[in-house]
């Protein structure tokens, strides 16, 4: 995966990374996000090689609006999805070629922050702003044993809330 960044405008790859599970709910959890990352796979994951002369060059001061997942969600962008990895992707792909394996490279033996309440709440925000039918919004929250992802999602169906997908072309924070 790194062999590539560098080399013909390619500024960062990434490739899937699978949380270790610690407990049945974990198991169930890695299995669910396996599955998801397999059949729609991601832009951007959390394994990922960067550039750093690219980096250097496309990283904005939007970064210093970022707060901790563990400690807040990231109010100026609606849901509470954008990291500092993220938010580093969002800079660089404005220039440079960002590229996705779709090949899991690592287990991950630190705690999910999607496993955190305000995580999945985020998230289920997220779903619901971006127009996905109630059916698999369920889905998912069963899936991943997200019941915090449903209320999210209820929430943010319910009410006119402000949202900016950090995904979309145009996003800043």
């Amino acid at each position: 995966m790194a062999k590539v960044v560098g080399k013909n405008g390619v500024g960062l790859a990434s490739s899937l990374r699978v949380p270790a599970p610690s407990s049945m709910i974990q198991a169930l959890r890695a299995c669910s996000y396996l599955l998801k990352q397999k059949l729609i796979p991601p832009r951007f994951s959390g394994l990922y090689a960067m550039w750093r002369p690219y980096w250097r060059e496309t990283e904005d001061q939007g970064i210093k609006n970022l707060r901790s997942p563990i400690v807040a969600s990231y109010s100026a962008a609606g849901p509470g999805i954008v990291g500092e990895d993220t938010y580093l992707f969002i800079c660089m792909r404005r220039r440079y070629k960002c590229v996705a394996f779709n090949k899991v490279y690592a287990i991950g033996l630190t705690r999910n922050v999607e496993d955190l309440p305000r995580e999945q709440f985020s998230w289920g925000r997220y779903l619901a702003a971006l127009g996905i039918n109630p059916a698999m919004a369920l889905l998912a929250a069963i899936s991943f044993a997200y019941p915090y992802l449903l209320q999210g999602y209820i929430y943010q169906r319910g009410a006119s809330h402000g949202f900016k997908d950090p995904f979309a072309p145009g996003f800043s924070l």
